[in-house]
């Protein structure tokens, strides 16, 4: 095998792996972020760049939004819902929904305890499309 014929195996691997990555009906990019300005600039970034490649992002999921109820949660559940706002003011029609799942303390552990705190989350909207982890 020469190296001309290796690097065309490549390109032709590569060819199929983008024309499946931008195929809405098998592949969908569903972005996990937090309600902070770093992470939100980060996904903002990540968007752009999806689009640029045609890749479909249905949902954008915010995790660990509002926890507590002390003066400081007070003030970061307020900056919480800045960058929500920042989030939702995309343009119409290109919006990913966006799913805002709340914080838990702790932390939900296992598929069960899972379940029960995916049904928390705010923002799910009636899709013949679910979210969901494949190994396809």
């Amino acid at each position: 095998t020469t190296t001309g014929e290796v690097l065309l195996q490549m390109s032709q691997g590569l060819g199929r792996l983008r024309a499946r990555l931008s195929d809405p009906a098998r592949t969908a990019f569903i972005v996990v972020t937090r309600a902070a300005e770093l992470p939100a600039a980060e996904t903002r970034r990540l968007l752009q760049r999806l689009r640029a490649l045609d890749i479909d992002v249905p949902a954008i999921v915010v995790n660990a939004v509002g926890a507590g109820t002390c003066g400081h949660c007070a003030a970061t559940r307020r900056q919480q819902q800045r960058v929500l706002s920042s989030l939702r003011g995309r343009r119409p029609g290109r919006t990913p929904s966006l799913i805002v799942a709340p914080a838990m303390v702790p932390p939900p552990h296992g598929a069960g305890p899972l379940e029960q705190w995916q049904q928390t989350w705010v923002g799910l909207r009636s899709s013949p499309r679910r979210a969901a982890i494949s190994s396809r």
